[in-house]
Formats: C-alpha cells, sequence, structure tokens
C-alpha cells in the first residue's frame, strides 16, 4: 500500500519517465492516485485506486501508458485526457464507482479501452469536451461491460459527437459484453511464491 499524502497532492508523479511499472499497490484517497506527464511512458498493472477525490490518474502531455487488470472505486473520474499526442491503452479493468464519469476527454492521439467493466457517474460513462477546432476522430470503447446489454442505454452514457456537432470524437462501444469481465489481479504474495 503507498501512504496517503497529504490533502492536495498525489500518491506517485512521473515527468519524463521512460519503461516505470507500477505493479500490485493500492492507491487510497488523496486528490490523484498517479500524474503522468511530458513523455512518460509504462505500465500500472493489477493496482486498486480507492476513494481519489479528483482522479485515479491524471495523464499528460506526449505520455503513452497502459493499465491492466486495475480496479477504481469512489472516483470522481478515473481518468482525464487533455493532449493531442498521449496514448492510452486500458484493459481487463474494473471501475466500480464514480461520481462525475469514467473518462473525460478533451484531445488525445489513440485511445482504447477494451475488456473492461465501466461505471455511470452524475454525466454517464464517457464524457468528450467540445474540441471543433480538431478533426473528428474515433475512441474504441468496444468489448467492454457497461453494465446493460441494450444499446440505447449505452448510447445515453456517452457524450459525443454523436449529441454534438461541437464535439470532435465518437465513441465507439460496439460490439460490448453483456456481462461483467473477470479483472486478473497479480498481487504481491503470488509473485513472491514464485520465488521460494
Amino acid at each position: 500500500m503507498v501512504g496517503i499524502p497529504i490533502p492536495g497532492q498525489v500518491h506517485l508523479s512521473f515527468s519524463g519517465v521512460v519503461g516505470f511499472l507500477i505493479e500490485g499497490c493500492s492507491f487510497l484517497e488523496a486528490d490523484g492516485g498517479t500524474t503522468i506527464s511530458l513523455g512518460s511512458s509504462g505500465t500500472i498493472r493489477g493496482c486498486m485506486f480507492d476513494g481519489q477525490s479528483i482522479t485515479g490518474t491524471s495523464f499528460g502531455p506526449g505520455s503513452s501508458l497502459l493499465v491492466e487488470g486495475c480496479t477504481y472505486r469512489n472516483q470522481s473520474h478515473v481518468t482525464e485526457l487533455r493532449s493531442s499526442d498521449s496514448v492510452l491503452t486500458v484493459r481487463n479493468t474494473s471501475i466500480e464507482s464514480v461520481s462525475d464519469c469514467s473518462y473525460i476527454v478533451s484531445s488525445v492521439q489513440s485511445l482504447s479501452i477494451q475488456d473492461s467493466d465501466l461505471a455511470a457517474g452524475d454525466r454517464g460513462v464517457v464524457w468528450v469536451n467540445d474540441c471543433s477546432l480538431t478533426p473528428p476522430m474515433h475512441l474504441d470503447f468496444t468489448n467492454n461491460y457497461w453494465g446493460t446489454a441494450d444499446p440505447p442505454a449505452i448510447a445515453g452514457m456517452i457524450w459525443d459527437r454523436n449529441d454534438s456537432e461541437s464535439v470532435c470524437r465518437y465513441v465507439d462501444f460496439e460490439p460490448f459484453r453483456t456481462e461483467s469481465t473477470p479483472v486478473e489481479r497479480t498481487s504481491l504474495s503470488d509473485l513472491k511464491s514464485l520465488f521460494r
């Protein structure tokens, strides 16, 4: 478990760090779990984010991140993307509860969320901010569980170009899963047992 920082801070912040790996950690409370920015790249695997008041993972300019096998709960939102040269891939991750929405997208180079459980907040699951000066592009949210198997209900949890021409992103959600996706976690005790 990572210690709880003072209010107004995050647990871990990477700026210009290439090839980092965060694995098997629990991030409890604080404003944010991790901040990835300024050309950083790496992987967050098998971690728990619980009780962040702003965001689990803040994601900044020129960064590339793989999130795999993690759980997010009690978040305002999981990730906010604001940089046109950032790349985010999320696989096999469970978002259990958010107050605002799971993902806020202003700008991104590439975004792929796959084989994950998504949670709706006050603004739904995915909220794309106005960005009319950027050419339209598609965000890959296919093969996820949205809490329902009803396509119109899923579409109602998304704010994208289908809702306003001032928004420059389409959120592609079909095909989708009709039931929850098991999240595979690697615990530190499992890792230690390999070396006994």
